[in-house]
């Protein structure tokens, strides 16, 4: 059994064909520009607009056919409301000729269409409305399937936020003091008045013996070492310093 064919397959084939239609189309109009321009001047109802429509109608068509083929579905959707407001009018105009309301027939416009009756030029405008229709409809239900999905990831954002808000709070709040060039952490936690030792006498007695006995070392390995590197590298290294004497 052939597998029916998906949404996604669909709405590629249905875009497509649209693309190929209204860039085609519009091309076709800027190709022969004397030709195009003569059938708007033989127009009913339209003629004294021609200078305007000469432009407007090839740039909207190919405007449409651009629209539908950017991979947003946002501007996609806008090339197929376009699409069925062009096309409405188109058949709304050729609808008004079959019916004879204007004194003469409407001029053909698009040469592989000069060939058929308005009728039939009619029932293909028809199709290519349907034609829109189908795929406005189906880019709406795959934005509103996007649409759920980025709902659905904004409490995992708030959950991440939430985490990393605490974090970033008690890292803003580590004592600093100015250098000559950047601001760095103090090289001595006993200089930090929250591990004094008369208010805090367990810590302090801890940083001042951590400051006593590992002074040297500390000197090269965060002082020495680290003045070549970047802001962020010093302050995770006094960073460990502060963990170590708290431990």
């Amino acid at each position: 059994m052939k597998a029916i064919p998906t949404n996604k397959t669909i709405y590629m084939i249905l875009r497509a064909v649209m693309i190929l239609f209204w860039v085609y189309v519009g091309i076709e109009k800027l190709w022969q520009p004397e030709a195009f321009k003569i059938a708007l001047q033989q127009q009913p109802l339209i003629s004294m607009y021609a200078s305007v429509l000469f432009w407007l109608l090839p740039l909207s068509e190919v405007s449409i056919g651009l629209l539908l083929g950017f991979p947003t579905l946002r501007l996609q959707a806008w090339g197929w409301r376009a699409s069925m407001l062009l096309i409405t009018l188109f058949s709304i105009y050729i609808g008004l000729g079959v019916l004879n309301v204007y004194d003469r027939k409407p001029c053909m416009c698009a040469s592989f269409l000069s060939n058929i009756s308005w009728t039939k030029h009619l029932l293909v405008n028809s199709l290519i409305l349907i034609f829109s229709l189908a795929g406005w409809l189906i880019n709406r239900s795959r934005l509103d399937n996007l649409n759920k999905n980025i709902t659905a990831a904004i409490p995992m954002a708030l959950l991440v936020f939430s985490f990393l808000t605490p974090a970033l709070v008690q890292y803003s709040s580590i004592p600093r003091v100015q250098s000559k060039y950047r601001w760095i952490l103090p090289d001595s936690l006993y200089q930090i008045p929250a591990y004094d030792s008369v208010s805090r006498p367990i810590v302090g007695s801890l940083a001042y013996r951590y400051d006593r006995y590992t002074e040297s070392y500390r000197h090269y390995l965060f002082t020495n070492s680290m003045q070549a590197n970047s802001m962020t590298n010093q302050l995770l290294a006094c960073s460990a310093e502060r963990r170590v004497a708290l431990c």
